[in-house]
C-alpha cells in the first residue's frame, strides 16, 4: 500500500466557533504533524488567508504541508486546483459538500471532517500507549453517512436488486479511505 495523499480543509476541521483561532489551528497543526508520523501519511492542510494582504504561503511544519491561500483565493478554491493541477487520488477532508462533490468528480475520495478527526485522535491515542503493542482498529461504518450529493427532498425510494448488506461501489471506496485512515 503506497504512501495516502490527504489534503485537509483546515478550518472546516476547526470550525468556526473557537474564539481563539490561532491556538486552535497551531493545535491541528501539531495533531496532523503526530498523525503523519504514526500514519506515514502525506498530509496537507489548507487554511483560508483571502482575507489578508498576504500572497499564498506553504512551507513545512512537523512533516506537513502547510498552505495559506493568499489575497482574493478562499480555501475552497486553492483547495479544487490543487486536485485539478496534481492529477494525485487525494483523500479530501472537509465536510464543505461543493469540495466533496468536486473530489468525487475527479477521482478523489472525501471523507467528513468530523470522521477524520474521530479516526485522528485513535491514530494519536494509539501514539501515546505503544503502537507497536495495539492492533490496527476501524470506526464503525455504520454510524458514518457517506451521503454528500443528494439533498433529503432528491432521495426517492427505488426498487433495488440486490445483497442490501453489500455496501455499493462508492461506499467501499469511501470504505476503503477510512480503512487507510
Amino acid at each position: 500500500m503506497g504512501i495516502t495523499s490527504l489534503i485537509i480543509d483546515g478550518y472546516n476541521v476547526i470550525g468556526t466557533i473557537h474564539k481563539n483561532l490561532e491556538k486552535v489551528r497551531e493545535e491541528l497543526i501539531d495533531d496532523l504533524s503526530k498523525y503523519s508520523r504514526v500514519k506515514g501519511h502525506d498530509v496537507t492542510v489548507v487554511f483560508d488567508g483571502y482575507k489578508s494582504n498576504q500572497h499564498q504561503s506553504w512551507g513545512q511544519r512537523g512533516g506537513i504541508e502547510v498552505v495559506y491561500s493568499g489575497h482574493g483565493e478562499d480555501a475552497d478554491t486553492l483547495i479544487k486546483r490543487t486536485i485539478k493541477q496534481q492529477k494525485k487520488r487525494y483523500i479530501v477532508i472537509t465536510s464543505d459538500r461543493d469540495i466533496a462533490t468536486f473530489a468525487w468528480a475527479n477521482d478523489c475520495v472525501p471523507v467528513r471532517a468530523e470522521v477524520f478527526v474521530r479516526k485522528m485522535e485513535q491514530a494519536i491515542d494509539r501514539l501515546a500507549a505503544k503502537p507497536e503493542a495495539l492492533p490496527d482498529i476501524n470506526s464503525p461504518y455504520d454510524n458514518i453517512t457517506f451521503d454528500y450529493e443528494c439533498d433529503e427532498d432528491d432521495r426517492v425510494l427505488k426498487n433495488k436488486k440486490g445483497n442490501a448488506r453489500i455496501l455499493s461501489k462508492k461506499d467501499k471506496i469511501i470504505k476503503n479511505a477510512l480503512d487507510k485512515l
